[in-house]
């Protein structure tokens, strides 16, 4: 740990949204003193805690890695960045692109002086020198932008990304390498107001400030391409974007289709009136300024209710009267740690599930309470109490009658299940009835895909999950032990429409699509195409990359193709999850509510290894891509161009192994599931 004379808002911000072991330590710190911590754990358990990034638990809508903030903060942490990493790469971007549109929104009504800290001149100043120099150029120019100029107050310094000054009028812009605006932007803010304000040169100014982010334009571009859109709104439940969509794409895209994906639609450049179909926007000015509006009863019954409304406003004024009491804690902290000091301990903590997250470790962190000994992290948080004020209370070797969700439906009853002798428990009728839907012809398929803020193909939307493998099986009626796999895979600098289109083709396996010159469109040829189940795992996923592709093709022919397989999905997922509406159809205890096939396959490896050998599946942890990360960070690599060509071709073999294990997966999944209703597994064997 390397001390600093100051806190900063990274300090501030993890006052809110880090475990207080984690305080002051660099996020290089942390993930490494997780991974020592982790593995001096797991040396001596017998029980291998897989990798469940894939578990549907992860919100796809609020999955939107800040590459800009995570770059600014490696840059301070570390004299040399690593720029083959995938999120520097797209930072350094970022942060150019960014200070570009900032100087060409500001720069055409007055002439303004551009400063940048990042130039080299500025680059071994210390930082009261880079104080002093922020506080002259301010005092001898009229207009002036300043990108990373330096604020200090007594032990807090801050360095916002860009500070406009015109005559005595001031506007602090943060810069946000997503394209919504989240609860935690608002600390961010808030710490550089509390420094910013106090600087006694501003005051005798009598300055006027105002606070805005820039965030990344949600509109359609080419590849490689970045927008930007500057907003003073913030939100106060879930997140809200006031940046324009384009209405009319050359691709004819409807908002209304694109909104039923799930996706923040808006039609114009100014935030509409707070509805509560979106979240509830408030003026950032507003709320750093204590005046948190109160909210009419049509507002208050809409989506976001008034129980949630009033949630956030508690969050928001907590921190709005707190500042100095946060800024002591955390003074007297870092006081009383030593350089040499590293993390030794970690305990479940309220801020595990901080409603400001901004950088979540708790996917480690839950392997490792688990092999500490708190029961309720090593089951599945769809079934077991895991919000904030439980994690406060969690203990070792804590009963599971006091962490297990109540069932709202006599069918599941968590408590019962679980707390059983019973290592299995099976609905028989119910687990064939959902078999029995599987039909003869089958085709397993599998998705990877890259999110980026930067556009990985034309005419897109940024953070749009472009699809980037495809791993394909299909029995139509030959074994399907023996079938090929077709293990799809570009080179993410070269995606285009046509690889959309081939992956489409691969899957289809439905009639034959023709195009009638008489009727001037496309028709199936034949009316018994539903005789085929397209299988994949958690269907949510495949499902809304299929609608994205459709709605990109805007071809006929394919949208026919597309409604096929999705109208035929099968998910395989479904005879291990848990649900209080539906029950349950395969119950297996040592899941613990979890169903990921990270999570079933090693359950087939122990209790049916001819199955796990019959079906040619690999153990995933003896893979050198593992889990779906991995993949997607190696894919990222190679489109940001920090793995040359023959790295690339050396890494597509183990890409197409880790999803070809997947597919192979599924249909060991499938013939597991029907020995257990054949009563064929011995589970109580160890």
């Amino acid at each position: 740990m390397k001390k600093s004379k100051y806190i900063s808002k990274y300090d501030y911000i993890a006052y809110y949204t880090k475990p207080k072991a984690f305080w002051f330590y660099t996020n290089t710190e942390i993930e490494s003193s997780l991974e020592t911590i982790y593995r001096k754990l797991s040396k001596n358990n017998k029980d291998i805690l897989y990798d469940d990034w894939d578990e549907d638990s992860i919100n796809e809508a609020d999955d939107e890695k800040d590459s800009y903030q995570f770059y600014l903060e490696k840059k301070e942490e570390l004299k040399n960045i690593d720029l083959n990493n995938p999120q520097i790469a797209e930072g350094i971007i970022i942060d150019k692109e960014s200070k570009k549109f900032i100087i060409e929104t500001y720069n055409n009504s007055f002439d303004y002086k551009i400063v940048d800290f990042d130039d080299e001149i500025y680059k071994y100043k210390k930082m009261e020198e880079l104080a002093e120099i922020t506080k002259d150029i301010i005092l001898n120019n009229k207009n002036v932008i300043i990108f990373q100029g330096v604020f200090i107050d007594k032990n807090t310094i801050t360095k916002p990304d860009a500070l406009i000054k015109s005559n005595n009028n001031i506007i602090v812009i943060e810069t946000k390498g997503t394209s919504t605006a989240k609860k935690h932007h608002f600390l961010d803010l808030f710490y550089q107001k509390n420094v910013i304000e106090n600087q006694k040169y501003l005051i005798e100014l009598d300055c006027i400030f105002d606070y805005k982010l820039c965030l990344v334009k949600y509109e359609i571009l080419n590849k490689y391409q970045i927008s930007f859109s500057i907003t003073d709104y913030i939100n106060y439940t879930k997140v809200y974007s006031d940046n324009s969509i384009v209405q009319k794409s050359p691709f004819k895209l409807e908002l209304k289709a694109f909104s039923k994906l799930g996706y923040h639609v808006v039609k114009s450049s100014t935030p509409r009136e707070p509805n509560g179909d979106d979240g509830i926007p408030i003026r950032l000015k507003a709320v750093l300024n204590h005046n948190l509006i109160d909210f009419d009863e049509r507002i208050c019954n809409a989506r976001s209710n008034k129980k949630d409304i009033e949630a956030s406003q508690e969050d928001f004024l907590k921190v709005l009267n707190e500042y100095d009491q946060v800024i002591e804690t955390l003074w007297k902290h870092k006081l009383s740690m030593k350089e040499t000091d590293y993390i030794k301990e970690i305990h479940p903590n309220s801020n595990d599930k901080s409603r400001f997250k901004n950088f979540d470790y708790f996917p480690e962190e839950r392997k490792i309470y688990s092999l500490m000994g708190y029961n309720r992290l090593s089951y599945s948080g769809n079934i077991a109490y895991q919000d904030s004020t439980s994690l406060d209370k969690a203990k070792i070797n804590e009963n599971p009658l006091d962490f297990l969700k109540e069932s709202k439906d006599q069918k599941c009853s968590y408590k019962e299940i679980f707390t059983s002798s019973d290592l299995i428990k099976v609905d028989y009728e119910k687990t064939q009835k959902l078999l029995d839907q599987l039909k003869t012809k089958k085709v397993y398929f599998d998705f990877e895909t890259i999110n980026t803020a930067i556009r990985s193909i034309d005419k897109s939307l940024p953070f749009a999950q472009i699809i980037t493998q495809c791993s394909i099986i299909k029995d139509l009626g030959q074994n399907v032990i023996n079938a090929g796999c077709n293990n799809m895979i570009i080179d993410p600098t070269k995606i285009n429409d046509k690889w959309l289109m081939d992956i489409v083709d691969n899957i289809y396996a439905g009639n034959e699509i023709k195009y009638s010159k008489k009727d001037n469109e496309y028709i199936v040829d034949g009316d018994n195409n539903n005789e085929i189940s397209y299988v994949v795992y958690n269907k949510t996923f495949e499902r809304s990359r299929l609608k994205e592709i459709d709605l990109k093709l805007n071809n006929k022919e394919y949208t026919i193709k597309i409604e096929h397989i999705i109208n035929n999905l099968y998910d395989i997922a479904d005879f291990f999850t848990i649900s209080a509406k539906r029950g349950y159809y395969i119950f297996i205890k040592e899941l613990k509510g979890f169903y990921s096939i990270k999570k079933v396959l090693p359950l087939i490896s122990k209790y049916a290894p001819d199955i796990f050998n019959l079906t040619n599946c690999l153990n995933y942890n003896d893979l050198e891509i593992s889990n779906g990360r991995i993949c997607q960070e190696k894919t990222i690599q190679r489109f940001f161009k920090s793995i040359n060509d023959e790295e690339w071709l050396q890494l597509e073999d183990k890409l197409k192994t880790y999803c070809e294990n997947d597919v192979r997966a599924m249909i060991a999944v499938e013939y597991f599931i029907k020995d257990i209703l054949n009563n064929k597994i011995d589970f109580s064997k160890e």
